[in-house]
């Protein structure tokens, strides 16, 4: 069984183009970019990310377990996944900017978490980078990199959980500053 302990077996992992977010689900239908909403739009890139966020995470463990040498896919999936992280990140910007323009609180939430999403694809990008590189012979440098990877990949999906989070409250603390607005009004009004 898959759980016995002292697993000796290799996770092998196909060759060829990245195994992750097949470019036709990563393109955003610019037509009817008006008739969706950029939170819809937030939403469709969000489920193709975490979905690859989580096997990518789920894959580095397991080389990270074996302190495998760095799979020649490897470097590709990751690229689709900061590739698709960017595009969120680009998508959550345009929506802090044209929806919520006039709420700067949660304008700067959007931009702030977005810009952490950028961090952590740089940090996932370097940790390749460091994996691929020719010192990774080292037994022990090569560790070092899987753990840099794992919490670079970590950091992703955290972050962009996070963004998530805001966006979907937004509308909430929108709607709760309309609400307060309206009260003030009327008040004065009285």
């Amino acid at each position: 069984p898959a759980h016995t302990q002292g697993r000796t077996d290799k996770i092998s992992i196909p060759a060829g183009p990245p195994f992750f977010l097949p470019p036709s689900t990563m393109e955003l239908d610019e037509e009817n970019m008006d008739q969706q909403t950029l939170g819809a739009v937030v939403q469709q890139i969000m489920e193709t990310l975490s979905d690859s966020v989580s096997q990518l995470v789920l894959l580095v463990i397991a080389l990270q377990e074996q302190n495998a040498a760095l799979p020649p896919a490897v470097p590709g999936a990751t690229e689709a996944v900061c590739n698709a992280a960017a595009t969120l990140t680009e998508v959550a910007r345009a929506l802090a900017t044209d929806e919520y323009g006039d709420y700067p609180e949660i304008q700067k939430s959007i931009i702030d978490a977005a810009d952490e999403v950028d961090v952590s694809g740089n940090d996932l990008r370097q940790a390749v980078q460091g994996l691929g590189s020719s010192d990774m012979s080292n037994v022990g440098k090569r560790k070092e990199g899987w753990s840099k990877m794992v919490a670079a990949a970590k950091g992703i999906a955290g972050k962009t959980i996070l963004i998530l989070q805001i966006v979907y409250g937004a509308e909430i603390h929108r709607l709760l500053f309309a609400s307060d607005a309206t009260l003030e009004l009327g008040t004065k009004v009285q």
